[in-house]
């Protein structure tokens, strides 16, 4: 008998209500994490220096920081040290904070930010003021603080756990046909959470999808339900399946299940942020492994329409989080629908 319960607790720490990117977003979330974490409060002549993987930096230096609609890491990192948020949605409060959050921004020489030679997702974040220094390490995970040093000294080192591992596809299709309630649920819940944001006119979870995405990457205010730290991702997943389950109901439970544990599964084995569109590489064969499920193919032709719909969608890169992510959901999930007819699978999905 699988562990269902380490399997939910899994599902539930990789998907997360976010607003905004969260590349610049896990910047900010380090900066509030940093002045928390000051002993002395923060000063009126502070100063702060973010280093950053080449990875965060592409995305962050290019999408729109929500509520000031901005673009620039300096917006990111003066929203994170002005929040009071203490969890990981360091924009919640950005439009409340528009006035302070912009001055901030644009002081000069209180910020510098450094680009290293590194790929995935590494930040860290040092506040400094005349009294103390606090620095902030956060890696692999947009919101898993590995490290905090005060003064050079080591006051937390992350000692979590780690979560329930899926080992194979075979695994996932294993769990997925125990018909699991909960896990039903589970998923159901974050669906449903997720279609709050789509608008009534939307006949179709292509155009839903393009609109959501390109909303998000133009500076959007709206929380959206990440998956695998992307919110893309989390639109391109679980938008589809919210036009299904409106005709399907909870007969579509299963596949989302199945999408969703092949998501997670995928993140875990590829880099999470990488010079790849995540949508091509993770989403859209995640996405197809769950309608194929749905229509009945076994596991063999589940792989082959993966391994197919990777391939096929190889040429779409990562240029940063831009406002041509939607083009290229757009793209991907008429990719989806494509082998889906191929494999006689379309006409029930």
């Amino acid at each position: 008998m699988k562990n269902l319960n380490s399997i939910r607790k899994l599902i539930e720490e990789e998907i997360k209500p976010v607003i905004g990117c969260t590349e610049p977003a896990s910047i900010a979330f380090a900066f509030s994490v940093a002045r928390r974490n000051l002993k002395y409060g923060l000063s009126k002549d502070f100063s702060a220096l973010v280093y950053l993987s080449k990875d965060v930096y592409r995305n962050a230096s290019t999408v729109f920081v929500p509520g000031v609609r901005k673009i620039g890491i300096e917006f990111a990192v003066a929203s994170g040290i002005l929040t009071s948020y203490d969890k990981f949605n360091p924009f919640k409060e950005n439009v409340k904070k528009l006035k302070d959050i912009s001055e901030l921004a644009s002081k000069s020489n209180w910020l510098k930010i450094v680009k290293l030679n590194k790929r995935g997702i590494f930040v860290r974040a040092v506040l400094k003021t005349e009294k103390e220094n606090v620095s902030v390490f956060i890696k692999d995970k947009h919101n898993y603080v590995k490290s905090i040093t005060r003064n050079g000294k080591l006051i937390f080192k992350n000692t979590v756990k780690k979560l329930y591992h899926i080992r194979s596809l075979k695994e996932i299709f294993e769990i997925v046909n125990l018909k699991d309630k909960k896990l039903e649920e589970t998923v159901k819940h974050f669906m449903l959470e997720q279609s709050k944001n789509i608008e009534r006119k939307f006949k179709s979870g292509i155009m839903a999808v393009y609109r959501l995405i390109e909303e998000r990457m133009l500076g959007s205010s709206k929380e959206i339900i990440t998956i695998t730290g992307s919110g893309n991702q989390g639109i391109f997943l679980f938008v589809p399946y919210y036009f299904l389950y409106k005709k399907y109901k909870d007969r579509i439970l299963p596949a989302l299940l199945f999408s969703i544990l092949t998501q997670i599964y995928l993140a875990e084995r590829k880099e999470r942020i990488s010079s790849l569109c995540g949508l091509a590489n993770k989403s859209a064969p995640s996405l197809i492994s769950g309608l194929a499920y749905f229509s009945g193919k076994d596991l063999e032709d589940i792989i082959k329409m993966m391994n197919l719909t990777e391939e096929t969608l190889r040429g779409l890169k990562c240029e940063g989080a831009k406002r041509s992510c939607a083009l290229k959901g757009y793209i991907s999930l008429l990719t989806v629908k494509r082998i889906l007819s191929e494999f006689k699978c379309y006409e029930k999905v």
